[in-house]
């Protein structure tokens, strides 16, 4: 697991955020203080493969569930970094910073399912 605390001046005021990160395989956990997020399911995997030459970059779906102690606050869908968690917690200063699932698509190769890992940090602004 990662952890980090930065700060970033705007304005003449400092803001603090801690990081949280970790790589997950299938059903991995990525846990702090009281929540956990698991990594459920890879949705769909449309990236351009090694190999080829592509118009659209692609993206790729992971399905992520939240937890509070033991009691799931529910799922979501996610494509990106930069999305705020305020829905699935009871903080609205919490968003996924970095969001990399790995392998990347290779034209030579079939990814199986369980093959996926997904890192995911999340920062929490402190005050």
């Amino acid at each position: 697991m990662l952890l980090a605390e930065t700060s970033f001046p705007q304005t003449g005021e400092a803001e603090n955020f801690r990081n949280i990160g970790e790589e997950l395989c299938l059903g991995g956990k990525l846990a702090f203080e009281d929540y956990s997020i698991v990594f459920c399911e890879v949705i769909s995997d449309s990236r351009c493969s090694k190999g080829v030459n592509c118009i659209w970059a692609g993206e790729a779906k992971v399905k992520l569930e939240f937890f509070k102690g033991n009691r799931s606050l529910g799922t979501g869908i996610f494509t990106s970094a930069g999305t705020s968690l305020a829905e699935f917690f009871d903080k609205n200063n919490i968003e996924i910073s970095r969001f990399s699932l790995y392998p990347y698509p290779d034209i030579r190769r079939k990814i199986n399912p369980e093959d996926y890992s997904l890192f995911i940090e999340i920062s929490e602004k402190v005050d």
